[in-house]
């Protein structure tokens, strides 16, 4: 085999590895964008509080005296 041959094959090797690691580096960067960041996936779950400024009428609304009885079950107290 002459010099420009090996040569030839050398270079062409080098070629094959580089596009081999260009496929490896795509299929890890596809990988990690796959994976979803943890908080991501984090939820929070609640209910919305009224704040009254004003303390007489927030210890009236904790004794009850502002709730109503429900349309279909008056025994039941509801918070407006």
């Amino acid at each position: 085999m002459s010099y420009y041959h090996e040569a030839r094959a050398v270079v062409k090797a080098m070629k094959a590895r580089e596009a081999e690691n260009i496929k490896k580096a795509d299929a890890r960067a596809a990988k990690e964008c796959a994976q979803e960041h943890p908080l991501n996936l984090l939820s929070v779950e609640g209910r919305s509080m009224k704040l009254h400024k004003n303390a007489q009428l927030h210890f009236s609304t904790e004794k009850g005296e502002s709730l109503i009885p429900w349309g279909a079950q008056p025994d039941v107290l509801i918070d407006r």
